[in-house]
Protein backbone atom coordinates (compact mmCIF):
# COMPACT_ATOMS: atom_id res chain seq x y z
CA UNK A 1 0.00 0.00 0.00
CA UNK A 2 1.58 3.50 -1.17
CA UNK A 3 0.28 6.33 1.23
CA UNK A 4 0.53 9.24 3.37
CA UNK A 5 -0.67 10.47 6.45
CA UNK A 6 -0.41 9.95 10.18
CA UNK A 7 -1.34 6.86 10.95
CA UNK A 8 -2.77 3.73 8.71
CA UNK A 9 -5.03 1.06 10.25
CA UNK A 10 -6.18 -2.58 8.10
CA UNK A 11 -9.25 -3.93 9.68
CA UNK A 12 -11.10 -7.01 8.74
CA UNK A 13 -14.29 -6.65 9.55
CA UNK A 14 -14.49 -5.01 13.47
CA UNK A 15 -10.63 -6.67 14.18
CA UNK A 16 -7.34 -4.70 13.84
CA UNK A 17 -5.04 -6.77 11.86
CA UNK A 18 -2.03 -4.17 11.19
CA UNK A 19 -1.40 -0.70 11.43
CA UNK A 20 1.50 1.28 10.14
CA UNK A 21 3.00 5.11 11.27
CA UNK A 22 3.91 7.41 8.52
CA UNK A 23 7.86 7.37 8.39
CA UNK A 24 7.66 9.27 4.88
CA UNK A 25 8.32 6.17 3.14
CA UNK A 26 5.23 5.88 1.70
CA UNK A 27 5.41 1.98 1.51
CA UNK A 28 2.92 -0.43 3.43
CA UNK A 29 3.37 -4.05 3.07
CA UNK A 30 0.71 -6.38 5.12
CA UNK A 31 1.53 -9.88 5.29
CA UNK A 32 -2.36 -11.03 3.78
CA UNK A 33 -1.36 -14.71 4.42
CA UNK A 34 -1.30 -13.94 8.34
CA UNK A 35 -4.92 -12.11 8.05
CA UNK A 36 -8.16 -14.35 8.35
CA UNK A 37 -10.40 -14.40 5.63
CA UNK A 38 -12.56 -11.43 5.19
CA UNK A 39 -12.45 -8.16 3.07
CA UNK A 40 -9.19 -5.63 4.00
CA UNK A 41 -10.34 -2.21 5.09
CA UNK A 42 -8.12 0.29 5.29
CA UNK A 43 -8.42 3.49 7.56
CA UNK A 44 -6.01 6.34 7.08
CA UNK A 45 -5.69 9.54 9.42
CA UNK A 46 -3.62 12.47 7.94
CA UNK A 47 -1.31 14.37 10.20
CA UNK A 48 -1.89 17.88 11.41
CA UNK A 49 0.07 21.15 10.41
CA UNK A 50 2.64 21.85 13.27
CA UNK A 51 2.33 18.20 14.51
CA UNK A 52 5.66 17.39 17.03
CA UNK A 53 6.57 15.19 14.51
CA UNK A 54 9.51 14.29 12.49
CA UNK A 55 9.17 12.56 8.94
CA UNK A 56 12.25 12.93 6.91
CA UNK A 57 11.13 15.35 3.91
CA UNK A 58 8.08 16.81 5.79
CA UNK A 59 8.02 20.68 6.47
CA UNK A 60 6.99 20.28 10.26
CA UNK A 61 4.38 23.67 9.20
CA UNK A 62 2.22 22.02 6.47
CA UNK A 63 -0.31 18.86 6.94
CA UNK A 64 0.35 15.43 5.47
CA UNK A 65 -3.21 14.54 3.91
CA UNK A 66 -4.53 11.06 4.20
CA UNK A 67 -4.10 9.77 0.94
CA UNK A 68 -3.83 5.80 -0.33
CA UNK A 69 -2.14 5.99 -3.20
CA UNK A 70 -2.47 3.07 -4.83
CA UNK A 71 -2.27 -0.44 -3.72
CA UNK A 72 -0.66 -3.97 -5.18
CA UNK A 73 -1.24 -7.32 -4.66
CA UNK A 74 2.46 -9.43 -4.67
CA UNK A 75 2.66 -12.97 -4.53
CA UNK A 76 6.06 -14.45 -2.91
CA UNK A 77 7.05 -18.03 -3.10
CA UNK A 78 9.55 -19.86 -1.28
CA UNK A 79 10.63 -23.16 -1.80
CA UNK A 80 13.25 -25.10 0.41
CA UNK A 81 15.38 -27.36 -0.92
CA UNK A 82 17.55 -29.81 0.87
CA UNK A 83 20.99 -30.69 -0.12
CA UNK A 84 21.75 -34.52 -1.00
Amino acid sequence: VRWTGDVARAYVGDELVADQFYSGRGVWEIGVDRVSAGVVRLRVLPLGAGAPVHVPGWVGTSAIPAEVLGVEWVAVRAWSFRAA
